[in-house]
């Protein structure tokens, strides 16, 4: 607590007055001696004061000046030893002892975070109580709070050698002797079981705190064997300030690598849309998003872990094994709504928000080495990204893929389009667009699923007419679109093409309930007993003149078709048009 924020006075046990002054005090008091005190606190708290002063039980009060009417004092009156006709006074202005202890938590905080880069532990032993507090304690067999000296004492002299007696009884010495200060090293790791530590010092110093207090502050040092110690010297990316990519994976791989840190997280981060970004706003406002981005998670990781960039609009968040998942959901979560909310109209189209999608994987529980454990991040990055984007997946093996599973899908590249599916639509469709008139032609068995994953149609179906028949169905709902086979005849009917449905060439309904009222009598019951709630169908001719559709369905809800991305499907279906699906029909 800062000396400007506490005052002590004398008064008179009778009539109240003052006799040795405080500068602020007597300031309060309008250079007022004469006049009793009470008469310089407000109406609403003098009555407390009279009551404290008379019973002068040292019980701590609140109270407010006349002079001073925004700030709150507690007070505390106590007699004064041998002098009955006084009465001590001790004041602490709230407002600023509160300002205090908030920079001491930043304060803490900022030492913890620094502490931990170190990974020492750190300790304050106060003589007057023999007891030991202990902070930063997570990585090690000690626990963080308070600990009486023999408790500590006992723990090492269970845990050390035979021939490290002599360096803890030096140490104990020291402290009980309060030497101003010292360092003591242990030839074993009295930490924790990291076998890369090889010895343990004990570093300590006198810390005075006034004329009458003091204590032994200091640190408990892991020393670790030539070649395995933690990254130090980081470097820094110059644009978002955080850790660059050379190090943050250095640090990663230390972490599960050579210390074999238990709860080790690992988060990948990546900014939805962000070439768009960059496309609509321009590359220097995409650097002022970067930025914003970086500082946001640097803030909500704070001492619970380390950020860094990876590439571009990538990010790597390494939490510490202190970091349960109730934790971390909690991190990945404010962290995706405060960018939210810091650009909310700066998304796709310049009308929606921008935002996060993040995978995460936990050293050993997913993997054992970090290669492994980053591969199974980034695939979860991917699974937020196939679910719709603007959230966060949490590795789990009863739910998700195994590591060689993840593996081989990596290996054999299941995408046609290159690079991670934030790229913009029109993108993807350009590169499926190359690829069928300058490389070897995609079958339509992987163009058509990929289509349809990319732009997130439930169902897709390609069917011929002439006779009707149902060539290529993908899409999360095939499995319960089996019997849709039983209603083409109403979905390619012609008269739908004569209804204010048929727009872009296209037969578009996003809700069956805006069925024209010439078609409802005969199609409305029959597309709620198919559970079709939203369709498209998208008529083509092949190469060879063949009649065919594409058919968008949703079943179980409505869906409202984007119609920005009509354009994307007359280009689709003009590709399309360049395939002879003769080849398809009996396959």
């Amino acid at each position: 607590m800062a000396d400007s924020h506490f005052h002590e006075i004398l008064i008179t046990k009778n009539g109240h007055q003052l006799l040795v002054l405080d500068p602020k005090v007597y300031e309060l008091a309008n250079n007022d001696t004469l006049t009793a005190f009470e008469e310089y606190i407000t109406a609403e708290y003098r009555a407390s004061l009279l009551q404290h002063m008379e019973s002068a039980d040292g019980e701590w009060f609140m109270a407010v000046f006349v002079n001073e009417p925004d700030r709150h004092y507690l007070m505390q009156v106590l007699p004064v030893p041998d002098q009955p006709d006084k009465l001590h006074m001790s004041l602490i202005e709230a407002e600023g002892m509160i300002g205090d202890y908030q920079n001491m938590l930043f304060t803490q905080g900022s030492q913890k975070a620094l502490l931990s880069l170190f990974e020492d532990m750190f300790f304050e032993y106060r003589p007057d109580n023999d007891s030991i507090r202990l902070f930063n304690a997570e990585k090690s067999h000690f626990k963080d709070g308070s600990h009486s000296f023999d408790e500590i004492a006992d723990h090492l002299r269970s845990q050390i050698t035979e021939d490290n007696e002599m360096a803890l009884n030096t140490l104990i010495r020291h402290m009980k002797d309060k030497t101003p200060s010292f360092q003591v090293t242990f030839s074993q790791n009295l930490l924790n079981e990291d076998p890369a530590i090889s010895d343990t010092m004990f570093r300590g110093i006198v810390a005075h705190h006034d004329s009458k207090r003091e204590s032994i502050v200091g640190s408990v040092h892991p020393i670790r064997r030539r070649g395995t110690g933690a990254v130090d010297n980081l470097t820094y990316d110059p644009l978002t300030g955080l850790v660059n990519k050379l190090d943050i994976t250095r640090l990663a791989t230390d972490r599960v690598d050579n210390r074999c840190i238990i709860n080790t997280t690992l988060a990948v981060v990546d900014i939805d849309y962000f070439k768009n970004v960059n496309d609509s706003h321009g590359h220097q406002f995409g650097d002022v998003v970067l930025k914003e981005v970086a500082a946001i998670m640097k803030s909500e990781v704070g001492d619970d872990g380390v950020c860094g960039r990876i590439g571009g609009d990538e990010f790597l968040l390494i939490f510490n094994n202190n970091v349960n998942e109730e934790i971390l959901r909690s991190h990945l979560r404010n962290i995706k709504s405060l960018v939210k909310d810091k650009f909310p109209d700066k998304g796709p189209r310049g009308e929606a928000p921008i935002t996060l999608s993040m995978g995460t994987a936990t050293y050993p529980d997913h993997a054992t080495n970090y290669n492994d454990l980053f591969m199974i991040a980034d695939y979860c990055l991917y699974m937020a990204k196939e679910k719709g984007r603007n959230r966060y997946v949490l590795y789990t093996p009863e739910k998700h893929p195994t590591i060689e599973e993840i593996r081989t899908s990596k290996t054999e590249g299941e995408n046609l389009v290159n690079g991670r599916d934030n790229l913009p639509l029109g993108d993807v469709l350009v590169q499926m667009l190359f690829m069928i008139r300058f490389e070897k032609r995609p079958s339509l068995m992987s163009l058509l699923p990929e289509f349809a994953e990319r732009f997130k149609i439930p169902l897709l179906m390609l069917v011929t007419e002439d006779p009707d028949r149902i060539l290529l169905t993908t899409g999360p709902q095939t499995a319960e679109g089996a019997h849709i086979a039983n209603e083409l005849d109403m979905l390619l009917d012609p008269a739908m093409c004569y209804t204010h449905l048929y727009k872009y060439d296209m037969v578009v309904c996003n809700n069956i309930i805006h069925l024209p009222a010439e078609l409802r009598p005969k199609y409305s019951q029959r597309l709620q007993d198919a559970d079709i709630h939203s369709f498209v169908v998208a008529p083509f001719e092949d190469v060879h003149g063949r009649k065919a559709s594409l058919i968008f369905l949703s079943l179980h809800q409505n869906l409202v078709w984007n119609e920005s991305h009509y354009m994307y499907y007359k280009l689709f279906l003009d590709a399309l048009s360049t395939y002879d699906l003769a080849k398809y029909i009996n396959t």
